[in-house]
């Protein structure tokens, strides 16, 4: 039996062999006949194997029990916490018993701490990006 790996919100990055997903409505754009090959909005364009898909509406073509591993990157930071809820119970019903779920999103504790030291040493005017 196949493997099956998901990534939604994947942007640029779309490797082979994965089923690579992106909200995006320039991705949309990109994918409608003729206008598609003059609409630019990036620099990039979409690589071919990314499909339009909205982990909060369920991913299209992706059945429950059937990922092997299911990863997204900076994605979950960007919805509201009811959104947040319904995207991570879409993953947990993509994934097989057993699948492997990975998250990155920003470091908040960090961010928070480097904000009271610059606060403490009244140095506010940072060229730090938060």
């Amino acid at each position: 039996m196949e493997s099956i790996y998901v990534q939604y919100g994947c942007g640029f990055s779309a490797p082979k062999g994965w089923y690579n997903f992106d909200s995006s409505l320039t991705l949309l754009y990109e994918k409608v006949p003729i206008i598609g090959k003059v609409y630019k909005k990036n620099e990039m364009r979409f690589p071919k194997n990314v499909i339009y898909g909205d982990i909060i509406k369920g991913l299209p073509g992706i059945k429950e029990n059937s990922c092997d591993g299911v990863f997204c990157s900076h994605v979950l930071e960007h919805l509201t916490i009811k959104q947040v809820k319904i995207a991570l119970k879409n993953t947990y019903k993509m994934l097989k018993r057993n699948g492997i779920f990975r998250l990155v999103v920003p470091d908040l504790f960090m961010r928070a701490k480097m904000y009271l030291e610059l606060y403490m040493n009244n140095d506010l005017n940072s060229n730090i990006i938060f």
